[in-house]
């Protein structure tokens, strides 16, 4: 879909359930005043609402021991799933009080700036 902006997140393991998914995807409708489509990368797609992709996790090879956020990295990954154009990607467990549509008019991709903490 040409000119439609992609916002993005992930949920995998426990830590989080789906309703902090419903939650983010519920602000940015009402948010966001341009076509988009919503994606949650996730092992469990199972409780998201009506309006939610759900996609695979994309792979990563990950030492084992705690894991820190470094699965979000997977993200820079090309091909991600079908996604091309504009594309925001969220962490699930911000809140959105205003609009975001600035975002897209100057970037092809974007982060939240949550994100800087796991790097």
């Amino acid at each position: 879909m040409a000119n439609t902006a992609n916002v993005i997140c992930m949920k995998w393991g426990a830590k989080f359930g789906p309703e902090y998914v419903n939650k983010l995807h519920s602000m940015v409708t009402r948010h966001l005043a341009r076509p988009h489509r919503f994606v949650c990368f996730t092992d469990d797609p199972a409780g998201l609402a009506r309006g939610i992709e759900a996609k695979p996790l994309p792979p990563m090879e990950l030492p084992p021991g705690k894991e820190r956020g470094w699965r979000k990295l997977s993200t820079f990954g090309k091909p991600l799933a079908d996604i091309s154009g504009p594309t925001l990607f969220l962490d699930i467990d911000i809140v959105i009080i205003g609009s975001i549509d600035c975002f897209f008019d100057y970037a092809r991709i974007l982060m939240s700036p949550h994100f800087r903490n796991w790097l």
